[in-house]
């Protein structure tokens, strides 16, 4: 028998479950910028949701889009917080420093406050108060220069 001969094997047809398929890593990027999910993706092309996250992986695809990110940064920073937090023990609060501690707690007050709407920094407090204590008692500006006008006599060489 040669492979003229041979047209075609039917008995190999049918032993055949899944036609292989392809599917273009250009198309899975773009299903993802538009925000699907990934059982989305893998129902409009007919392939696995395996196979969606090895042609992500193969091709080096960003699965979150970086707009997509950025719109939903804030929901997934607070997501991360939270599971860290829940994971923070009581023991491992005892264990750490004393300088872990404060910082932590600096932090986390400095945080707060940013999420309630309250001032984090109190920089210009002190130019303000400067400003308004001249203002209502007409002293002159703490800048002003008091260096000696004659300089010559600190440096000069002394007579002996």
């Amino acid at each position: 028998m040669m492979v003229s001969d041979i047209q075609t094997l039917p008995e190999l047809e049918s032993t055949v479950k899944y036609a292989p398929k392809f599917t273009s890593p250009l198309k899975i990027e773009e299903l993802l910028k538009k925000g699907l999910a990934l059982t989305q993706i893998a129902k409009l092309c007919n392939i696995s949701v395996t196979a969606v996250r090895g042609l992500i992986e193969r091709n080096n695809i960003d699965p979150i889009d970086t707009e997509v990110y950025k719109k939903n940064r804030a929901d997934t920073l607070a997501s991360v917080q939270r599971r860290l937090l829940n994971n923070i023990s009581q023991a491992d609060i005892k264990k750490s420093g004393l300088r872990d501690k404060v910082v932590a707690v600096g932090i986390l007050y400095d945080k707060e406050r940013l999420e309630r709407g309250q001032s984090t920094e109190n920089v210009s407090i002190d130019g303000a108060l400067r400003s308004i204590h001249s203002q209502l008692f007409a002293l002159p500006d703490a800048s002003i220069d008091i260096t000696p006008s004659n300089k010559k006599r600190k440096y000069a060489k002394q007579k002996r």
